[in-house]
């Protein structure tokens, strides 16, 4: 998977289980970890393994965040391939939740000081690891 943010590709690699310790085992079976880097930032990375994981509440992807954020030490965003919220609900009502969306828009404000709550165009070249 290639993930490009504003001209950068994001450094991407995938979590090995010894790193997820304490991670609650339903969180790890729903989504693949990966340490993602641009610049001189590190977060964590959450990919949904099903389809349908992308249906869960918003309250939900905040909690995993919160879980992963306090255990891990890092920002946590999702990767989405496709979000049931519609723009309007998501950005003003986002509860914490970053994500990447598909080949389209990134919302990751612990990445930019200057404009941190700005939606930033990417360009994804997605392939199988």
């Amino acid at each position: 998977m290639n993930i490009i943010l504003e001209g950068e590709k994001l450094t991407l690699r995938k979590m090995e289980q010894p790193e997820l310790k304490n991670i609650d085992t339903k969180i790890m079976l729903s989504f693949d970890f990966y340490i993602a880097k641009y610049k001189d930032c590190e977060f964590i990375l959450l990919e949904p393994t099903k389809k349908e994981c992308n249906r869960y509440r918003l309250t939900w992807y905040s909690n995993i965040s919160k879980h992963a954020n306090d255990i891990l030490g890092k920002p946590v965003a999702f990767l989405f391939d496709n979000l049931i919220y519609n723009d309007e609900n998501i950005m003003p009502n986002n509860r914490g939740v970053y994500f990447i969306y598909s080949n389209e828009y990134a919302f990751l404000p612990f990445l930019f000081e200057e404009q941190p709550y700005c939606v930033r165009r990417i360009e994804t070249n997605r392939s199988c690891l």
